[in-house]
């Protein structure tokens, strides 16, 4: 679906050259490795890693909390289920890249990113997935909303929206919950460039939701 995903180069017309449309994948496949002579190579993404702690809590609030909060796996809308990159053009199509793939389910991805930045911030004593084999004092439920490229004319964004909730873990009380959305122009127009746009939107959905949580529990 990307031509730059092939090893020999072709003159496909349009403004959206390395892409190609779903139904018309069978056809273009089928002219590609004819003159290729090979199947095109799937290339795998990530999220860039949470910074080192810098020891200073989200917010400017001084001193940690002495608390445990455990990350649930997030749950994710029905289209971010699979791994394949997501792009649109519009709020009403969806479109796939099928040869370019995150490394790990886009929703085990955001949660994995959710610890690393929180534990990172330094504004709990520990921050570990849950359920855990430590005891937790917190757990945090997240849902992803939006996890894709969005290309709007010569510029293409990562965009990022997750809807999250703070329970005590001891009465399974709600506490909090909030929806955070961040969306992150890309340096270039390449998958790889919108990867770590999608990081920077996260990390900045990290961010508001560390601040959110200092508010709430008092730091």
């Amino acid at each position: 679906m990307i031509v730059t995903a092939f090893a020999c180069k072709t003159n496909l017309p349009g403004p959206r050259v390395h892409r190609l449309s779903t139904w018309g994948l069978p056809f273009a496949t089928c002219l590609l490795l004819s003159a290729c002579g090979s199947v095109p190579q799937t290339l795998y993404y990530t999220l860039a890693e949470a910074p080192a702690a810098s020891g200073e809590p989200a917010g400017n609030h001084q001193g940690q909390l002495a608390v445990t909060l455990g990350v649930e796996r997030f749950a994710a809308a029905a289209i971010y289920e699979e791994d394949r990159l997501i792009y649109r053009e519009s709020p009403f199509e969806v479109k796939y890249d099928h040869y370019r793939r995150w490394a790990a389910r886009p929703a085990q991805l955001v949660a994995d990113e959710v610890i690393n930045h929180l534990a990172a911030r330094g504004l709990f004593r520990n921050v570990t997935s849950y359920p855990a084999a430590v005891p937790v004092d917190y757990i945090l439920r997240g849902r992803l909303l939006a996890f894709e490229e969005w290309d709007r004319g010569e510029q293409w964004f990562g965009r990022v929206a997750i809807h999250v909730q703070l329970y005590q873990a001891s009465s399974q009380k709600l506490l909090w919950s909030g929806t955070l959305s961040r969306e992150t122009p890309a340096q270039k127009r390449l998958p790889a460039a919108v990867a770590q746009a999608l990081s920077t939107s996260l990390r900045q959905c990290v961010d508001e939701l560390a601040a959110a949580l200092a508010q709430e529990l008092g730091q």
